[in-house]
């Protein structure tokens, strides 16, 4: 982080949280703002009780893709209609009283389903900061999307018509921050811990055991600003790849069969999910196609019921085969527990600002 106050001690890093914006359904003129920057989170809104039925994407949310094919708005959270305070002095058409709360209005957009990924985030950094940590925001993101659904919606097909799939109106999905936290399995959380040249890969291996539990597996990383126009955002480009026992490949980002024949170039946030993993050992490699600015450290966030098994000095484990210069750095290893997950944290030694 900058040194913002001038006190001498830089400030952590800043996790940032944006509205998508309330001009759907139309991609063409929808995300606009600070929310279509690669490193933030941007939100759209989906229905919800007591108007509407849950599961849907709001009509008036902004849908992306973003001009370079960039996948925005990151996730989704229910924004339509919602209670928020109200302080009585201004009162806009799009407001309803609510008849229970005094001071209170049920209000649609984009504004009312951000504050809940916010309040997500602020969880995981309460979460972290009860054993000395402050995640950063690749972290940070990387759980959020992990933790998000595709609400028994298919992200590959035009289910509003809008000419685009759902992918880009909803993003990873509707934020579920309870139903995955409480659910029995282990949580993996490696943040910014790896560090991967071009050229190069990283493996961490993770043996299932319950083959009932979905195995999701998510990386992110910020990367460096773009300042050439025209051109599309992304600087250093790293795909994940997760192989089954079987040899079946994933990407991250492939969203149809046979789910390895497309690699993602545009994204810094990738996501793999298998339903029903076969029980056995799982490679999950994060491979570095080009990084010409920098090294980055990545920050892989693993949920599954089985165990993890890291290389080199994360702690036991199998392989790696690293270039000299680019060793995961040195990492700071805990353990906790966080609702019904045992959680691994594999983490970059950072000081916690008092």
């Amino acid at each position: 982080g900058e040194d913002w106050d001038g006190d001498g001690t830089p400030e952590p890093p800043i996790t940032c949280v944006f509205a998508a914006g309330n001009d759907g359904p139309d991609p063409t003129v929808s995300l606009d703002g600070p929310g279509i920057a690669k490193n933030v989170i941007q939100v759209g809104a989906t229905t919800n009780p007591p108007f509407f039925a849950p599961g849907s994407i709001a009509d008036f949310s902004s849908r992306g893709p973003t001009t370079d094919g960039r996948i925005k708005p990151d996730v989704v959270a229910p924004g339509y209609y919602v209670v928020g305070p109200f302080t009585g002095m201004y009162m806009y058409g799009w407001l309803t009283p609510d008849p229970v709360q005094a001071l209170h209005v049920w209000a649609a957009g984009t504004s009312m389903a951000t504050p809940q990924v916010a309040g997500a985030a602020a969880l995981w950094h309460e979460i972290f900061g009860g054993i000395g940590l402050t995640p950063s925001p690749s972290a940070t993101k990387a759980l959020i999307v992990n933790f998000a659904d595709w609400m028994g919606l298919d992200p590959t097909v035009d289910n509003d018509g809008n000419g685009n799939p759902d992918l880009y109106d909803m993003g990873f999905g509707q934020l579920d921050f309870y139903n995955w936290i409480t659910y029995p399995g282990t949580l993996v959380i490696c943040d910014e811990c790896i560090n991967v040249a071009g050229g190069w890969s990283v493996t961490v291996y993770f043996d299932v055991e319950d083959p009932s539990v979905p195995l999701r597996v998510t990386l992110a990383w910020n990367d460096p600003p773009q300042w050439t126009p025209g051109v599309p955002a992304l600087i250093n480009d790293i795909d994940l790849e997760v192989i089954a026992p079987d040899g079946t490949t994933y990407y991250g980002n492939d969203l149809t069969p046979p789910y390895d024949d497309q690699r993602d170039s545009v994204n810094n946030v990738e996501r793999v999910i298998i339903d029903t993993p076969t029980t056995g050992r799982y490679a999950i490699r994060i491979r570095a196609r080009s990084t010409p600015l920098s090294d980055p450290p990545v920050s892989l966030v693993i949920f599954g019921a089985g165990l993890p098994k890291f290389p080199g000095p994360f702690g036991p484990g199998v392989g790696g085969t690293y270039a000299p210069s680019v060793l995961p750095i040195a990492v700071a290893v805990a353990t906790a527990s966080i609702a019904g997950a045992a959680v691994v944290l594999a983490y970059r030694r950072r000081k916690k600002r008092d």
